[in-house]
C-alpha cells in the first residue's frame, strides 16, 4: 500500500494515530523511543501493536461487529478502517460527546460487557479511556459502539498490581471501569 499523506488524529501514551488521506484507513504507530520509562516499556518490553492484534484475533465472533472491519498489522504499524456514520461522515469518539441517550448504543454496551465477562476477557482499556470507543450512527435513531483500541488486560499491562494475577480481581477492576463509564456517559 502506498501512503501518500498522513493526517494526525490523536496521540496517546504509547502510540499516535494518523488518517490516510483520501481513504477510510487509519494507521497506529508506536511513538519513537525517548528517555521516559513509558516509552522504554512500549518500545523494548512490549509489542503493543502485536498485543492488540492478538486481542482482536481472540475476541468471540459475536463481538466482531463492534470492531473495525479492516484490522491488521503491517510490520510496525496497525492499519484499520475508520468507521463512518450512515450519512458518510467519519464517526466521532465518545469523548467528543457530553453523553449518549441512545438505547441501541447502551444495549450493545451491555451485550459487549456481558460477553467479555462470560468469556473472562477483562479488557481494562475499553471502558477506561473514552477515546477507545467510536460512536457510529447506523441511522438517525440508532447508534453503535465501535471499539478502536483494546489491548490492556491484566498482569502484563499492570505488572505492579499483583492482585491482577487473580481472575476475581480482574473482574472487579473491569466492572469498576464499566460502572464509571456508564456514570459518565449514560443519559
Amino acid at each position: 500500500m502506498e501512503i501518500r499523506e498522513l493526517i494526525w488524529i490523536w496521540t496517546w501514551r504509547y502510540r499516535e494515530c494518523y488518517a490516510v488521506e483520501w481513504s477510510d484507513l487509519c494507521i497506529k504507530k508506536v511513538k519513537p523511543l525517548s528517555a521516559n520509562i513509558r516509552s522504554i516499556i512500549a518500545n523494548l518490553l512490549r509489542d503493543i501493536n502485536q498485543e492488540e492484534i492478538d486481542v482482536f484475533n481472540s475476541i468471540p465472533p459475536e463481538l466482531k461487529d463492534f470492531f473495525p472491519t479492516k484490522f491488521y498489522k503491517d510490520w510496525a504499524i496497525i492499519i484499520s478502517e475508520r468507521p463512518r456514520d450512515f450519512d458518510g461522515n467519519f464517526s466521532r469518539t465518545l469523548n467528543e460527546y457530553s453523553g449518549i441517550s441512545n438505547s441501541d448504543f447502551w444495549t450493545s454496551v451491555d451485550m459487549i460487557s456481558e460477553t467479555l465477562l462470560s468469556n473472562k476477557l477483562y479488557f481494562f482499556d475499553i471502558f477506561h479511556n473514552w477515546n477507545n470507543i467510536v460512536v457510529q450512527k447506523v441511522s438517525k435513531y440508532s447508534h453503535k459502539p465501535i471499539i478502536i483500541d483494546c489491548k490492556r488486560h491484566g498482569w502484563s499491562s499492570y505488572p505492579l498490581q499483583i492482585n491482577l494475577l487473580l481472575d476475581s480481581e480482574k473482574e472487579k477492576k473491569f466492572k469498576r471501569r464499566l460502572e464509571r463509564f456508564k456514570l459518565k456517559y449514560k443519559i
